[in-house]
């Protein structure tokens, strides 16, 4: 039987609740920088090549103050890496699966901040032989590289035939090292064989200095939670809730206990977190969509994404949901024109009586409700735009900004993603047990009743905002 282990990643102090053991807790770090919506929208679109079937998965560092109305970049987390061990700031995404960090050029001298397998005496290069490789090689996360016999890859960034950044490197095999601190603030360590990418050549947007490379927990064999899913640690399940507020979150490797869970199926046969979204409401009503917008059956996709910072709607779809905004915003609020067309408004009231919510509604009879803080951003805490843009490629993609203020659970062992409204700095219970959950169309809200976690394994998150 395997023994499994829960983890969690949050913010402030100790989050987690286990009973019978004192919880343990690995110290880790979010940074916070700025950006303007126009970069949101190019680093967003740089990064959706892999989700929309190009050639590659990458998440950049993007704007997030602390401030509910401007969109937070996405979460960082430092990991150690190699014997001896070097520690490396990298993003938390659920979408996409390798994990990758920047490394040093085969033949250069060693730089300070790139990982150098040549100084790790864990650390080995994964060959074409290796049934690993063959296994990232069927799965399209890399090829083998013939000349020198080992597992790597070479991917393009961008839209269409304009590419706008590129990274290279090949897959290594080495340990990764958790401090773990316990309830009496005492450190221990724990480490675990990983694969990830070695990225020795990046250009354009790719060579940014806020992050050394991605965690990647997407739903392929590769990921890093599959990884610690086959070594026996966790079980195929993580929960994710990013708060808005401070940039602060939570990251769980088990099943939450908390009430209140709705759940719908993800779609089988994709390497990320695919859903059937089937309509949404403004302020309750229903907008007169097309029922095939969201069909995956007629090409259409829906994703959620922490790895994305807006959120990108459909096009058929993008123009009646702005609309009914528009005619759901409260008089007192005067429209103005934002930057590149954006739908702004002046409020001379609170936020949440200004602006209508929204419901996205899913199969199962679940439904996500959305708060203005889900749609809107801010530069000035004074004029208000809708921040979600328009997808001309069939794709809706739900990023930080919809997704933020949930605890999300990414059920692969069941195919299902749960959410509920959550305060990210609550505690939260988890249990590793596994059992098996139904999606209910009847009641979408689900009780959960599950036994208690015997090992749980917390992750703190410490965040700073720019001075």
């Amino acid at each position: 039987m395997k023994k499994w282990v829960a983890a969690a990643v949050m913010a402030g102090s100790l989050l987690a609740v286990a009973v019978g053991q004192p919880p343990m807790a690995l110290k880790l770090e979010r940074r916070l920088v700025n950006a303007s919506t126009s970069q949101l929208v190019a680093i967003d679109t740089l990064r959706h090549t892999k989700l929309l079937g190009g050639g590659g998965a990458v998440q950049l560092p993007v704007s997030g103050s602390g401030n509910d109305y401007l969109a937070g970049g996405p979460y960082l987390t430092r990991v150690n890496l190699g014997s001896p061990p070097r520690s490396f700031s990298v993003i938390i995404d659920t979408g996409s699966s390798p994990s990758w960090v920047a490394c040093q050029m085969v033949g250069s001298s060693t730089q300070p901040g790139l990982f150098d397998p040549r100084v790790s005496s864990s650390s080995s290069v994964l060959m074409c032989s290796d049934n690993r490789c063959k296994e990232i090689v069927h799965d399209r996360s890399g090829v083998c590289n013939t000349s020198s016999n080992s597992c790597g890859y070479n991917m393009n960034y961008g839209t269409g035939s304009d590419v706008l950044a590129t990274a290279a490197g090949y897959f290594l095999s080495d340990m990764v090292y958790l401090e773990i601190l316990n309830g009496s603030q005492q450190t221990s360590s724990y480490s675990a064989p990983i694969i990830f990418g070695c990225t020795d050549s990046r250009t354009g947007d790719l060579t940014h200095e806020a992050f050394d490379g991605i965690l990647g927990f997407g739903m392929s064999p590769i990921s890093f939670s599959s990884q610690v899913y086959s070594l026996g640690l966790s079980p195929r399940v993580s929960s994710l809730c990013m708060e808005r507020s401070h940039g602060g979150g939570i990251l769980v490797f088990g099943k939450p206990l908390e009430l209140g869970l709705v759940y719908t199926p993800l779609l089988r046969d994709q390497s990320y977190y695919g859903l059937n979204m089937e309509s949404i409401s403004v302020n309750g009503k229903k907008l007169g969509l097309d029922p095939s917008v969201f069909t995956p059956s007629a090409g259409y996709r829906t994703f959620a994404d922490s790895g994305t910072s807006l959120a990108f709607l459909a096009s058929e779809a993008y123009d009646q949901f702005v609309s009914a905004i528009a005619a759901a915003v409260s008089p007192s609020a005067n429209p103005t024109l934002g930057s590149a067309d954006q739908h702004c408004f002046v409020p001379s009231s609170s936020i949440d009586s200004s602006f209508p919510h929204v419901t996205l509604h899913f199969v199962g009879g679940a439904a996500m409700q959305l708060k203005p803080a889900n749609y809107l951003r801010s530069r000035d805490n004074s004029i208000y735009c809708i921040a979600w843009q328009k997808n001309g490629q069939r794709v809706t993609i739900l990023g930080d900004i919809v997704l933020s203020d949930k605890l999300l659970v990414h059920d692969i062992e069941n195919m299902v993603l749960g959410w509920m409204d959550y305060n990210c700095s609550r505690p939260i219970h988890v249990t590793t047990t596994p059992e098996k959950k139904k999606v209910n169309s009847a009641d979408a809200s689900q009780k959960i009743s599950m036994p208690i976690a015997i090992v749980i394994l917390i992750i703190l998150v410490s965040f700073s905002t720019p001075s």
